[in-house]
């Protein structure tokens, strides 16, 4: 495969290239790869899946001409869609600025200037990269309605990919060179212009992440193919008839687990966690395998993926906001997770780029210095190096509801035993109750790892960092300079404690992210509202 070569307003050229109408600034028009009608196969695919209930009214019938022409016309419609797309798709790269003409009945055209884009990640599936050809994603933040992404090229050459991110990245960097006196306050001082690794995840480290991301999809997933074609199967792992048969029923590991039913839960128990354990570790390993993160003369490009390849470079002036991520077993071992909330999304599954799965916070630090951060982890009691804690009422409040529960259920239980020994119902309720003393324990947790930071350079903040969580523990590291709104928030038991809520707004603000602090004095609460908007 030949590579591409871009100088001055020439448009990319390649196996991908197409000799086409010339734009107004030189550069051609092109196809995308010939190969999109392989890879858009799937399409197809789905188009039969959306058939099935016609499919089985005319099996039902009987009918299997029938049946097997309306599968074929089908496939048809879904090939001569894909074929037209890639007939009617064309784009052009001009000198500031890319075009993409799609659509088959309603054209579409769009112009995507350079200094527009915020982000360029490359994909590659498994077939791409057995073709060598790449997804291409730009992305504005104002997309282009219905969800889409702004501007998308679904199969061009690697290297035509590599060389069209490259090119949009030079020219921003030389335009924010010529345009801007001096380099923004979050920027680095001193950016090189070669890149440079930050950090990576071996092998290994890939294998341990699996480890602690206990996933049940598998498990789902073989579930749901048994449910739909159980009857079909010799053997259903779900159904104890099947297990009974297929040992001899004289066996005696069978008599005793029968015997002794709590050892079936136990196995099944144990079975599952298996299972969840292996999902983890499988669906860590495609996801994860060869992560590499390295420092660019614009932002942190991500390397990821076995079987789909990822290519993100995330722009270092578009993130807002770092969430540190741990669970309460990885914190035993010291690892822990870092996410950068960006303007420039990481696709519409995930909303946050995940920098670091699973590292030390040593390479954590690393990585925050390359974005202008660091931080102070929330390890010391409350007040100390300028933690502070949050009311009690936090958790207090909490329990009102649940202590009149518990004393009803006290007192319940042993009045119905003895008015209907004969109904299970008492033994439920005896249960009920520790699990609403479990909830009571798990919102003090919550409470006592509840804590705030605001760090002052002279009388002026800049920066508030936010930790909540004590199962799976969170650490938000917020610039101040990024808060667009603070609001103040309290409910009819707050008002009457003088205690309040504050929410925080932030551009690109995610689920995944905690901007709350909750139940802090009301005068409190304004100002530290004062403080972060003044």
């Amino acid at each position: 495969m030949n590579e591409p070569s871009i100088t001055g307003d020439v448009a990319l050229t390649g196996e991908a290239g197409l000799t086409g109408e010339a734009g107004s600034d030189g550069g051609a028009r092109q196809r995308l790869h010939p190969a999109t009608l392989l890879l858009r196969a799937p399409q197809a695919v789905r188009m039969l899946v959306n058939a099935l209930p016609l499919f089985a009214i005319l099996y039902a019938k009987g009918n299997t001409l029938l049946l097997f022409g309306a599968a074929g016309v089908v496939v048809l419609l879904g090939w001569l869609w894909i074929f037209f797309y890639w007939l009617r798709f064309s784009y052009r790269i001009g000198t500031e600025e890319i075009s993409i003409d799609s659509g088959i009945m309603s054209r579409t055209h769009r112009v995507i200037p350079f200094d527009r884009v915020q982000d360029v990640s490359i994909e590659q599936g498994l077939l791409a990269r057995i073709t060598g050809l790449a997804k291409v994603r730009l992305e504005t933040g104002a997309g282009s309605g219905g969800g889409e992404e702004e501007g998308e090229l679904n199969a061009i050459a690697l290297g035509d990919a590599e060389a069209l991110r490259d090119r949009i990245r030079t020219w921003r960097a030389g335009h924010h060179l010529a345009v801007q006196a001096a380099p923004d306050a979050g920027d680095i001082a001193g950016e090189e212009a070669v890149d440079r690794p930050v950090f990576a995840m071996s092998l290994r480290r890939v294998l341990t992440a699996g480890l602690f991301n206990f996933s049940l999809a598998l498990f789902a997933a073989i579930f749901g193919l048994l449910q739909l074609f159980g009857d079909v199967l010799p053997f259903d792992p779900f159904r104890p008839l099947d297990w009974e048969q297929a040992f001899d029923e004289n066996n005696p590991v069978i008599l005793y687990l029968l015997a002794h039913q709590y050892l079936s839960v136990l196995v099944g128990i144990a079975f599952v966690t298996l299972v969840g354990i292996a999902s983890g570790v499988v669906t860590t390993l495609l996801k994860q395998y060869g992560f590499t993160l390295t420092r660019t003369p614009t932002g942190l490009r991500r390397q990821r993926g076995l079987t789909t390849r990822t290519d993100v470079v995330i722009p270092v002036k578009r993130v807002q906001a770092a969430m540190l991520v741990t669970g309460w077993l990885r914190r035993r071992f010291g690892w822990y997770g870092l996410k950068l909330q960006s303007l420039a999304s990481d696709g519409a599954k995930e909303s946050d780029h995940d920098v670091a799965p699973l590292a030390h916070l040593d390479e954590i630090d690393l990585i925050l210095a390359e974005t202008g951060a660091d931080r102070k982890f929330a390890r010391s009691a409350p007040d100390a190096q300028g933690w502070r804690g949050v009311h009690p009422a936090m958790w207090r409040y909490g329990a009102i509801g649940v202590v009149p529960l518990i004393m009803l259920l006290l007192v319940a239980a042993p009045l119905v035993a003895r008015l209907r020994p004969d109904l299970p119902f008492p033994v439920s309720l005896w249960l009920i109750a520790p699990l609403c003393l479990f909830y009571m324990v798990a919102r003090y947790w919550r409470w006592s790892h509840h804590r705030y930071r605001l760090e002052l350079v002279g009388t002026t903040p800049v920066k508030l960092e936010i930790t909540h969580g004590w199962w799976k523990r969170r650490q938000l590291i917020l610039p101040v300079r990024h808060i667009q709104s603070v609001d103040i928030d309290y409910g009819p038991l707050y008002r009457l404690a003088g205690l309040a809520n504050i929410r925080l707004g932030v551009a690109g603000q995610s689920g995944l992210s905690a901007y709350r602090i909750g139940a802090l004095p009301l005068a409190t609460a304004y100002a530290l509202r004062a403080k972060l908007i003044g």
